[in-house]
């Protein structure tokens, strides 16, 4: 799915799958988790597959594929993403503030949740 070959092993709090966008852990330091709050400041990276041992491979820049969720807003190319409320997911999020930016969508989605590439730029 994500290019594993250019990931990098970071500590991870709970389960964490191939697309899902993560956050610094608040609880655990050095550790990330699952985003599950909308514009979540902490979003730090995408995984890029399933964690093990307490570790996940995770793609920090690039183009990946992450999981988004259109229950917020229809997603067009360009439009900018953020974490969304749904566990691992990013949403449209077009009034977001620096430092809660995940990036930017290369595909659509009208509805639902699914997987797209996006541009990951955390900014």
């Amino acid at each position: 799915m994500n290019d594993v070959d250019h990931a990098v092993m970071l500590p991870v709090a709970g389960i964490v799958e191939a697309g899902d966008v993560l956050v610094a852990d608040a609880e655990s330091t050095g550790s990330l988790r699952r985003a599950s709050m909308a514009a979540d400041p902490a979003v730090i990276v995408v995984a890029a597959g399933l964690s093990g041992g307490g570790r996940a491979a995770v793609i920090t820049s690039g183009v990946v594929i992450c999981k988004v969720d259109a229950s917020y807003g229809s997603i067009r190319p360009g439009d900018l993403l953020a974490a969304s409320p749904t566990p691992g997911h990013a949403m449209k999020h077009s009034d977001a503030l620096a430092g809660t930016i995940l990036g930017k969508a290369l595909e659509r989605l009208d509805d639902g949740a699914g997987l797209m590439k996006i541009l990951l730029t955390v900014r």
